[in-house]
């Protein structure tokens, strides 16, 4: 049984398999694949229904994001994912369906199993945390998310103490060439709260190639480990 996948530069692959109606086929699933890596399918805007994956990337080339300037959109419907552990999106702008497809009882496994997230470039970072999204629920599926990388975010200057906010249980923070981030102060509106990075479970705080950085915030006693 297929357990590993990977789409590589398939330019013109649009959807799975779909019905008359446009509804992809149920009859198209995978029923033992547990990782799925997607790379520079620029047109493929569906999924697959995968119930054990746990690992899935999903990315962009830099070279190619550059070359044409457009963002390209892949739809991701979480109800489909519900057992990912592991979710990788680079260079990419991605659609959370939230709910998925009208089945929200679906969607609600989905919640407690991802555990390691890394984001990078700006679109990706702001496809997960987007305001609208976090209040249609998928705050709820990052609650127990443990480990966050965020990587190449040019657009970042403040510390994103609002986006941290939906992660209590982050243990480990990495953050890698954000050239922009000077640390001065957080993204949020309480003065009191500017000093502080609201994560009380956090172990592990590791910052590199990060250039314009001046300050870090005030962090919680259970810090064991920095790296700058």
């Amino acid at each position: 049984m297929l357990k590993r996948m990977e789409l590589t530069f398939l330019p013109e692959l649009e959807r799975w398999s779909e019905n008359s109606a446009g509804e992809i086929n149920r009859l198209v699933t995978f029923p033992r694949l547990e990782k799925l890596s997607i790379r520079d399918c620029d047109k493929l805007v569906s999924f697959p229904e995968i119930p054990v994956l746990t690992c899935l990337n999903l990315s962009r080339s830099k070279e190619n994001n550059c070359a044409t300037g457009a963002h390209v959109l892949m739809r991701m419907p979480l109800g489909y994912l519900s057992s990912i552990v592991r979710l990788n999106i680079e260079f990419l702008l991605v659609d959370v369906v939230m709910p998925p497809y009208g089945q929200p009882q679906q969607g609600q496994r989905s919640v407690y199993t991802l555990r390691c997230l890394h984001l990078k470039g700006d679109v990706s970072f702001a496809s997960v945390f987007n305001k609208s999204k976090l209040q249609l629920g998928l705050d709820n599926c990052l609650v127990l998310v443990e480990e966050l990388r965020i990587n190449a975010c040019s657009n970042i200057v403040r510390w994103p103490a609002e986006e941290l906010r939906c992660l209590p249980r982050l243990r480990c923070l990495r953050i890698w060439f954000c050239s922009k981030l000077e640390g001065t102060g957080c993204s949020c509106s309480s003065s009191k709260e500017e000093e502080i990075l609201w994560l009380p479970q956090l172990e592990i705080l590791h910052i590199s190639s990060c250039d314009s950085l001046l300050q870090i915030p005030k962090l919680a006693a259970s810090l064991e480990e920095i790296y700058i």
